[in-house]
C-alpha cells in the first residue's frame, strides 16, 4: 500500500498566514500600567519625605536653625587721637573760614580742595547747590562751576606745548611770526622792543626794522601791552580772529610792552586763536581736550553749556540775590568760558606741582611756567607777574594764584610750589566783600604745612575723611559782561 498524500493548506512558493491577533486591549493595559507606576513613585516620595531626620550633631557641631538677629543698637564710637593734630587745627580753620564767609551777600554755595603733592588732604562744600529752592542739597567735589579766567590757564599751556614740540620756535617770539597780518599802533615808541646788547644797538646805522615788542610770552602774563578787550566789542563778541586782527590795526597799545603789568583779556584770546591755527587739530577747545583735559581725566571740564551741563553746575547769583546768567563768550571764549569741578582742578594742581601721575611739561618747562616775569607797581592787584599768574607776597613766599570773576561766579586756583601746596576754591556767587579767603586760608595752612614730611602726610592719609570716589588727579553790581576782570 503506498504512502498516502498530504494535503497543504497552502500552494507550494507561499508563506503561511498566522491567525490575526487583535491588539484592542494594549492601550487600555499600558495606561493602568502608567498609572500604577506614578502611584507606586508618589508614594516612595511621601514615605521618603515622613522618615525620621539625622540629627545635625551626628555630622559635627550643632547648627540651630533659630533665625539670628542682629543687634538693633550700634556701638558707641571711640574717639580716637588725631595723627597730625597741628595739620588738623590748620584744615578746621580753613573750614571756619570759608563757612563764616557764606554769609555774604548773593553767596549761596562754595567748594574747596586743599591739595599736598598728590594728595587730597581736605575737601570742603559749603551752601545749596541751587539758592533759588529750598530742597537744593549741597555741592560736592564733583559739582560744575564756571571757572572765569582760570581759563587762562589753558592757554598757555598750549602755549608751552607748542614750545616743547618746536611749533614755537621761542616764547619771546613776535607774534606776527604765528599772525602776519598782526599790527597795532605804538605811540609808546620802540624802547620796548625785546632786549638787545649795547654792542647791537651801537651797530645799528639809520632806522632799521625791529620786531614787534609784542611777543607771545608777554600776550601770556600781561604785559603785552594790549587793550583789554577790542575796541567797540563786549565780551559776548562773535567775530573771527581775522576779524580781530583788522580791528587792531586801528588800535593803539595803552601800556610800553613788557615793562607795565597791564591786564588784557584780549591778549589771552588772541594768543590762543593764532596758536590753534598752527596745530594738527586747527581748533583751540579740540585741542586743550585732547591734549590737555582728557590725558589728565578731567572728564568734568570743558567750554560748551549743553543742558547736561547746565544741571549741574551750582546756581550764580549777584550780590542783589538775582540768578545771573549763562551767557557765552563767543571768541573770548579761551579767556573765561570754561567750567569745571574742585575734583578735576585738583588733578591740574597736582601736575602743575609735579606730584600727579600725569606730566604736561618737561621739568625746565614746568619750573619757567611757575617763575615770575616781572613786578607790578602798587596800582595793580599783584605782586608781581607771570605766565598766566599773579605772584602774591605772604610771609616769606611766593602764592601762585590765578582769579577769575564772572557773572554769578568767582573762582580761585593757587599753588605755594615750595611747600607743593595748593588750594582751590570755587564760588557760585561773587566773593565777599573785603575779604581775601584764599590769603586767611593760605596763611593758616602755610604755617601748619611747613614743617610736613612725607611720612606724616601718609600718616594722615590713614586717618583722612573723604569719599571713596574722590580721585586724585569783584563783580559789577549787575550784569555787566564781568568786565570788572574778564
Amino acid at each position: 500500500m503506498g504512502p498516502c498524500p498530504v494535503s497543504f493548506p497552502f500552494q507550494v512558493g507561499q508563506l503561511p498566514r498566522l491567525p490575526k491577533v487583535k491588539k484592542k486591549w494594549l492601550f487600555p493595559a499600558s495606561c493602568s500600567f502608567f498609572f500604577l507606576l506614578s502611584v507606586v513613585m508618589a508614594g516612595c516620595f511621601l514615605w521618603q519625605y515622613h522618615l525620621p531626620k539625622l540629627k545635625t550633631s551626628s555630622l559635627g557641631p550643632e547648627v540651630t536653625s533659630a533665625p539670628v538677629r542682629m543687634c538693633p543698637r550700634h556701638p558707641e564710637p571711640v574717639p580716637l587721637t588725631h595723627p597730625l593734630p597741628v595739620l588738623k587745627e590748620a584744615l578746621e580753620k580753613v573750614d571756619r573760614i570759608l563757612h563764616q564767609a557764606l554769609s555774604a551777600p548773593g553767596l549761596a554755595a562754595m567748594s574747596a580742595v586743599v591739595i599736598h603733592n598728590d594728595t587730597v588732604l581736605w575737601t570742603g562744600n559749603f551752601g545749596k547747590k541751587n539758592g533759588s529752592d529750598p530742597a537744593s542739597g549741597p555741592p560736592n567735589e564733583y559739582t560744575m562751576y564756571r571757572i572765569s579766567s582760570i581759563s587762562k590757564i589753558f592757554p598757555v599751556l598750549m602755549l608751552y606745548r607748542l614750545w616743547e614740540e618746536g611749533i614755537v620756535a621761542s616764547l619771546d617770539d613776535p607774534l606776527e611770526r604765528y599772525a602776519s597780518t598782526f599790527s597795532i599802533n605804538n605811540p609808546l615808541g620802540l624802547a620796548s622792543a625785546p632786549a638787545q646788547s649795547l654792542m647791537d644797538r651801537l651797530e645799528e646805522v639809520g632806522p632799521a626794522p625791529r620786531p614787534s615788542p609784542v611777543t607771545l610770552r608777554r600776550m601770556a602774563s600781561q604785559l603785552s601791552g594790549l587793550p583789554r578787550r577790542l575796541r567797540s566789542t563786549s565780551l559776548l563778541w562773535r567775530g573771527s580772529t581775522q576779524e580781530a586782527l583788522s580791528l587792531l590795526k586801528d588800535d593803539v597799545l595803552v601800556a610800553d610792552p613788557g615793562t607795565r603789568c597791564h591786564y588784557s583779556t584780549l591778549a589771552f584770546s588772541l594768543l590762543a586763536h593764532v596758536l590753534a591755527a598752527h596745530t594738527a587739530e586747527g581748533d583751540y577747545q579740540r585741542w586743550i581736550s585732547e591734549n590737555v583735559l582728557e590725558p589728565l581725566g578731567m572728564e568734568d571740564t570743558g567750554f560748551d553749556l549743553t543742558p547736561l551741563v547746565r544741571a549741574r553746575l551750582a546756581a550764580g547769583f549777584y550780590g542783589s540775590g538775582r540768578p545771573a546768567p549763562l551767557y557765552d563768550l563767543g571768541w573770548y571764549r579761551p579767556s573765561g568760558q570754561m567750567y569745571s569741578t574742585p575734583a578735576d582742578l585738583a588733578k591740574l594742581a597736582m601736575v602743575l606741582l609735579g606730584s600727579g601721575p600725569q606730566r604736561l611739561l618737561r621739568p625746565d618747562a614746568a619750573k619757567t611756567l611757575l617763575a615770575p616775569l616781572l613786578a607790578c607797581s602798587g596800582a595793580y592787584f599783584a605782586n608781581e607777574t607771570g605766565t598766566p599768574w599773579e605772584f602774591h607776597a605772604q610771609r616769606g613766599y611766593r602764592v601762585v594764584r590765578k582769579d577769575g570773576d564772572l557773572d554769578g561766579y568767582a573762582a580761585t586756583f593757587s599753588l605755594v610750589p615750595p611747600l607743593r601746596l595748593g588750594l582751590v576754591l570755587l564760588l557760585a556767587g561773587p566773593r565777599p566783600p573785603g575779604r581775601d579767603l584764599v590769603a586767611q586760608s593760605v596763611k593758616g595752612l602755610r604755617s601748619k604745612t611747613a614743617a610736613l614730611n612725607e611720612e606724616g602726610i601718609r600718616l594722615w592719609m590713614r586717618h583722612r575723611l573723604l569719599p571713596e570716589s574722590f580721585q586724585p588727579a569783584s563783580l559789577p553790581a549787575d550784569f555787566g559782561f564781568a568786565s570788572q576782570i574778564m
